[in-house]
């Protein structure tokens, strides 16, 4: 009886004893919209110590800053369902240049972005619910595999540039019947094959890769009226065999590849004739020194030694000495007849 009642006041004591976690509470920026709450200096730890508060009912919660304005430093390793909970299940996240490396994205969220973090890969919540997740942004990480990406069957649109992709796993956009827009700028992709895309993609961009030939089978697009195949390593092009994949195209982006002059105005007459864009006022501005300027398309400046320019100026050169040695011996016969 004894032991029993001092087990009781133990608990009792415990229970009434004042808690020893720390609550740190999180305010929104003078500023913020009625449904946007902008937070900054958001430390998040999972601690027995501390308690983190954030403000609750708001549909959008942004920490952090996309890369053009100064932002406020922040620092969240993992977001998961237990952080978008204590966030109030808001039904969009953006969490920018804030050190997260673990993301678990939770079937109810509809807008994630993540941009400029140390991502190397992502997966969805646990659980049977379909997700909602219609627009995903996680640009500048180090993501080099997609293969979980095919969870979220729901997007419309998709930034990814400036990972570490190099290949893209067949058939992961199967059943994204949804997907618009899908940019893969800026990272390694050397090639496509197989049917990778789905026929409801609106713009697809491959600016800045490291692809040397297309595989036209993987662009048959029938709604892209947007293709940016800029900056790569494309040596020939059949636009002709392109536009019979693509017939609602609009731009073809082809700048700064390795196209011969012959090959890009071919290319350029082809495009005219089906009204499909190609000249970029800005892209003509920025042409570098050592790129020229083809009717608004900048292309790498080719050598002097290959292909007709050679001989053109070889036979200028050939005409030139050919003249300096008739007036040198013209010199010569008139000075013995003096």
């Amino acid at each position: 009886m004894k032991l029993k009642l001092g087990a009781l006041l133990v608990m009792i004591f415990i229970s009434c004893r004042p808690s020893t976690a720390i609550e740190r509470i999180h305010s929104c920026f003078p500023g913020s919209f009625k449904d946007i709450c902008i937070l900054g200096h958001v430390f998040y730890n999972r601690s027995n110590d501390i308690r983190h508060v954030f403000p609750q009912n708001y549909s959008i919660i942004r920490v952090g800053n996309d890369g053009w304005a100064k932002g406020i430093d922040s620092v969240i390793g993992v977001f998961d369902g237990q952080l978008y909970a204590e966030l109030g299940h808001p039904s969009a996240v953006e969490i920018l240049d804030a050190e997260v490396e673990t993301l678990e994205i939770p079937r109810a969220l509809r807008h994630a972005n993540f941009a400029d973090n140390r991502l190397k890969t992502f997966w969805i919540e646990h659980g049977d619910a379909e997700p909602s997740l219609s627009y995903l942004d996680l640009g500048q990480n180090s993501i080099s595999s997609l293969i979980n990406i095919s969870a979220f069957i729901n997007l419309e649109t998709i930034y990814l540039y400036n990972n570490r992709i190099e290949a893209l796993e067949l058939n992961v956009f199967k059943n994204f019947a949804k997907l618009k827009m899908l940019n893969l700028n800026y990272n390694q992709v050397t090639a496509l094959s197989g049917d990778y895309f789905p026929p409801s993609l609106t713009y697809l961009g491959l600016y800045y890769n490291d692809m040397k030939t297309l595989n036209y089978s993987a662009l048959q697009l029938p709604s892209l009226e947007t293709l940016n195949i800029e900056r790569n390593y494309l040596s020939t092009l059949d636009v002709a065999r392109l536009l019979l994949g693509l017939p609602k195209l609009r731009m073809l982006r082809l700048g700064h590849n390795q196209l011969s002059h012959e090959t890009v105005l071919s290319a350029l007459e082809l495009l005219r004739q089906h009204n499909v864009s190609f000249r970029d006022e800005s892209e003509e501005v920025s042409c570098y020194f050592d790129s020229e300027e083809i009717e608004g398309v900048c292309m790498e400046r080719q050598p002097i030694g290959s292909g007709w320019p050679k001989a053109v100026v070889l036979s200028i050169l050939t005409i030139l000495v050919a003249t300096l040695f008739v007036l040198v011996v013209r010199w010569v016969f008139i000075a013995m007849n003096k």
